[in-house]
């Protein structure tokens, strides 16, 4: 009965992503590219990656269809009422939900030397500041490229919000790269007067291409919903590169306004530290309040002082569920390397796990991690800490953490799909329902390559995840063909799944 319950329950979110993580483009907006629809009855879901056919069919429900300017690696993704699904390319094509409009007059325009008093054209480029603060549904910001030496912390504020059909944008220039270097906060552990770089209260918001350091706090702060993240890049900030959470506080937030339905895409998050001591700092910090819907595709974590992921709950709220598609944990609890690197790291005071998926209260929120990675970090890869609902991971795989790589004995009752684990140093607890998975077996012949300076190999310019050979399974290996097509569905080449996190193709 779990795995038909955690089906159900998974479809809502999991079918409701517009993108893969590996090839994620611009699903939150509908006038550059519509992203999804309402399907009919009986819909199902089908996923196709250049082989074999994965369906799971239902009665009714929504379908979300992607379509992206890179023609066949894109993906449709239809979900049902009664069983989850999830799409995704073959490759780094696929995924958008159209073209980005090119710059016009009609828009804003932001530039390093920009002043407040100007009016935000080409030639007479303003300020971020200012721009958030007049930008009108349906118009973009372009950031201009090179550094912006900001202090004062850039406001979204709540309330400042664009629609469903019309959202407002911050984007980079093409070709350009902007980065907003906070250097100059003011900063101390502790001290709730450090501010963050980026605060983004409002809803309906789209920023992509931006670059984010330094920050006296994190990197970006979201409380708002329906907003999309993608391309972005945040990095040795004083506190976590991007978290979601409570605009009012952890205590003083009510449930009905934690941050929503925002999705992270193709973003890279690292060396975040919190001096003295980095105990707090993760590349991504869902944490402490976060409500519905809310996901993460093709995202990479790694270095960071605590953790890759931070899902921690407590004081009795429960986070909702997050999804995490296609992201990767590495290194992190190390200052650089990671578990068994040459020459040996430098470990930070934090936790020092890939995926942190609970708290300290034993609370229960059923998470769902898909076709992600987590490798070298401190203690362990996926962890539950703490978790007592039903968390699914599905083709996952852990490789050469510090303790276990799947981590999941203090309660719950979790679901695990296709996974592999490698390497670790002591014995995985898969404590649920364990269907294909290889926690024991696997060899280094199953693999074709381990040069883990594979995982920090440039993105696609399109913003997905580089294709390497790095943790993949070799085409002789046991595993192929081997995994079930239970669960979320994807696209796979063969006669059945893989286990693991990529498909051979």
């Amino acid at each position: 009965m779990r795995s038909f319950i955690f089906a159900a329950l998974g479809a809502g979110f999991l079918l409701a992503s517009t993108a893969s993580c590996g090839d994620a483009g611009d699903p939150g907006e509908k006038p550059d590219g519509s992203s999804g629809g309402t399907g009919g009855a009986g819909a199902g879901a089908v996923g196709s990656g250049g082989g074999q056919t994965a369906t799971t069919a239902g009665q009714g429900g929504a379908t979300a269809t992607t379509a992206g300017p890179g023609g066949s690696g894109g993906a449709t993704a239809a979900s049902s009422g009664s069983g989850p699904s999830a799409g995704s390319g073959g490759g780094s094509g696929g995924g958008a939900g159209g073209m980005d409009q090119p710059p016009s007059e009609d828009d804003l325009y932001v530039a390093p030397d920009g002043a407040d008093d100007n009016p935000g054209t080409v030639d007479a480029p303003t300020t971020l500041y200012k721009a958030v603060t007049v930008v009108q549904p349906g118009q973009t910001i372009y950031l201009r490229g090179g550094e912006y030496l900001y202090v004062p912390t850039v406001e979204i504020a709540h309330g400042n919000d664009g629609t469903p059909e019309q959202m407002k944008r911050i984007y980079a220039y093409p070709g350009e790269k902007p980065v907003l270097e906070f250097k100059d906060q003011y900063y101390k552990k502790g001290d709730p007067a450090s501010p963050r770089g980026v605060e983004l209260h409002g809803s309906y918001w789209h920023i992509k291409g931006i670059e984010i350091a330094n920050a006296g706090d994190n990197g970006i702060f979201i409380s708002g919903h329906h907003n999309v993240v993608e391309h972005c890049v945040f990095h040795d900030n004083r506190d976590s590169g991007l978290q979601l959470g409570g605009r009012l506080g952890e205590l003083d937030t009510p449930v009905e306004e934690w941050p929503s339905h925002n999705k992270i895409i193709n973003c890279d998050s690292y060396n975040n530290f919190d001096p003295p001591d980095g105990g707090d700092a993760d590349g991504f910090a869902p944490k402490l309040n976060v409500g519905e819907g809310n996901e993460f595709h093709g995202c990479r974590a790694w270095n960071n002082s605590d953790d890759g992921w931070d899902m921690f709950n407590r004081n009795g709220k429960p986070l909702k569920p997050v999804l995490l598609d296609q992201c990767w944990a590495f290194d992190n609890g190390y200052k650089e390397g990671g578990y068994m690197s040459t020459p040996p790291p430098v470990p930070y005071m934090g936790n020092g796990n890939g995926f942190k998926m609970g708290g300290s209260n034993g609370l229960a929120s059923d998470h769902v991690i898909t076709r992600s990675v987590a490798f070298g970090n401190k203690v362990r890869g996926f962890d539950e800490n703490n978790n007592v609902g039903n968390i699914t991971v599905k083709n996952c795989t852990g490789w050469l953490n510090g303790s276990m790589n799947f981590a999941f004995g203090e309660g719950g009752f979790h679901t695990f799909i296709n996974n592999i684990s490698h390497a670790r140093k002591s014995g995985d607890e898969p404590v649920g329902t364990t269907i294909s998975c290889a926690f024991e077996g696997a060899t280094d012949a199953d693999f074709l390559s381990f040069d883990r300076a594979l995982a920090k190999a440039p993105r696609n310019p399109d913003g997905s995840l580089p294709a390497t050979d790095f943790l993949r399974l070799a085409p002789a290996s046991q595993f192929v063909d081997a995994g079930s097509t239970e669960g979320p569905a994807f696209p796979y080449s063969g006669a059945a799944p893989d286990l693991g996190a990529f498909e051979v193709e």
